[in-house]
């Protein structure tokens, strides 16, 4: 399998993930995107053409199932996770994706 980018973006809650995340989705309308959500409370993401997958409820290794399905039956190309550090996991489930 070849290499997926992972672009993860964390910041404080309200400083503004969700608005630089739709600008950048935006950008990418002809790429196939995983958006992963792992936050706590709203999150207004804009992903009418992208998979998304909500990890907020999810444990470590069911993030890693589940993304790793959506991968290999999407052909994804990107993942992009909002991430604003409210939600933890292990260093290994960031390493097995």
């Amino acid at each position: 399998m070849d290499r997926i980018p992972v672009y993860v973006m964390t910041e404080f809650l309200g400083s503004g993930k969700s608005h630089r995340l739709n600008d950048i989705l935006a950008q990418r309308r002809y790429r196939k995107c995983l958006v992963i959500l792992s936050e706590k409370g709203r999150t207004d993401v804009s992903t009418e053409d992208k998979i998304v997958l909500d990890a907020s409820s999810l444990s470590d290794e069911e993030l890693v199932e589940k993304a790793g399905r959506i991968i290999r039956d999407h052909w994804i190309g990107e993942i992009w996770w909002e991430w604003n550090g409210c939600l933890l996991y292990t260093s290994d489930a960031a390493d097995e994706l």
